[in-house]
C-alpha cells in the first residue's frame, strides 16, 4: 500500500482516556532518532517527541497524560492497518488558542524520565544489574523483566558522580 501511487494515510491517538482520529487533527509532527551526533555516547540517547495540533479546543489535557499515536494506511481491500508510532507523555507544552478554537500539545517518550541527576543508593561492591535497578527505581521507570534478566552480572568498580539516569 505504501508503494502505491495512490495511498491514503490516517492517524488515531489517545490522550489520557480520550480517543481522536484524523478528523480531529490538523497535524502530527514526529521527531525521532536512534542517537545524537555521529557516535553513541553514554547518556546521549535521543528523546523522541510528537507535536499534535487538534482541529478544535480540547479541554483538560494535563502534563504527564499518556499519549499513544498510531499511523494507518488504507489497504487494497479498503480496510485500514495501523502501526504504533509510540507512547509519549505530555511534557507541559499545552497551547489553547481560544480565538481560533485550536489546541496543540507536545509529548515526549519515557526517556524524559531519565533526565535527572543520578545519586547512587547502591554501595560498592555492586553490579550492573543492581545499579540499573537502582536507576529505574529512582527515575520511576518500569523495567522490562525479560530484558532486564538478561543483563550481564558485571561488577561496577566505582560509583558515578554527576551523571544523569541515562
Amino acid at each position: 500500500a505504501f508503494a502505491s501511487d495512490n495511498r491514503t494515510l490516517t492517524a488515531r491517538l489517545t490522550v489520557g482516556d480520550r480517543s481522536f482520529t484524523t478528523d480531529d487533527l490538523t497535524s502530527i509532527t514526529y521527531d525521532s532518532a536512534a542517537m545524537t551526533g555521529e557516535q553513541m555516547g553514554i547518556g546521549s540517547t535521543y528523546e523522541n517527541s510528537v507535536k499534535i495540533a487538534f482541529a478544535d479546543l480540547v479541554e483538560n489535557i494535563k502534563p504527564q497524560d499518556k499519549v499513544t499515536v498510531e499511523i494507518g494506511i488504507i489497504l487494497p481491500d479498503k480496510t485500514f492497518e495501523y502501526a504504533p508510532l509510540g507512547v509519549f507523555y505530555v511534557d507541559g507544552e499545552i497551547t489553547m488558542d481560544r480565538n481560533n478554537n485550536l489546541t496543540s500539545i507536545t509529548a515526549v517518550d519515557a526517556m524524559s524520565w531519565l533526565e535527572g541527576t543520578y545519586t547512587p543508593k547502591v554501595t560498592l561492591p555492586t553490579t550492573l544489574s543492581a545499579m540499573a535497578l537502582d536507576i529505574a527505581n529512582q527515575a520511576g521507570v518500569t523495567i522490562d523483566q525479560d530484558n532486564f534478566s538478561k543483563l550481564p552480572d558485571i561488577a561496577i568498580p566505582c560509583l558515578p558522580q554527576t551523571q544523569t539516569y541515562r
